[in-house]
């Protein structure tokens, strides 16, 4: 019975001291070094689109369409509770849409920028009001 015990209770010390160990024997990880970052270069040419001469450069043209929220089935992996999911459309991003029907704004500039339809866009590049 003695000898049962002291055995665990050496098994219970080596199991104890064993990662002590390894740990005091395991080198040391070399120290990284800072990421690679990419070499910081002024941009070659600046383009306002908001000005007649920026949109000139490539031949832009502003253009908007009211969005109409449409329902559609329930996404996948969805929570029972929820049976319908919300988009919206027209998706102008896809390749070869057409927005030949679309209405032309005035020009944008940043003096007409702030009223009605110009200040929707002026606000995703920043210069709208918030």
């Amino acid at each position: 019975m003695r000898n049962c015990d002291l055995a665990k209770l050496v098994a219970g010390a080596v199991l104890a001291i064993a990662p002590l160990i390894l740990a005091a024997s395991a080198q040391p990880l070399p120290p990284t070094s800072p990421p690679q970052l990419a070499p910081v270069l002024p941009p070659a040419h600046v383009v306002d689109l908001l000005t007649a001469d920026g949109m000139a450069t490539f031949g832009a043209q502003w253009k908007h369409m009211e969005v109409k929220i449409v329902e559609g089935p329930a996404l996948p992996n969805a929570m029972p509770g929820y049976k319908t999911s919300y988009d919206i459309t027209p998706h102008a991003g896809v390749k070869g849409f057409d927005d030949s029907s679309w209405l032309t704004p005035f020009l944008l500039s940043p003096s007409n920028c702030w009223t009605g339809v110009a200040a929707v866009n002026c606000r995703s590049c920043g210069t709208g009001p918030t």
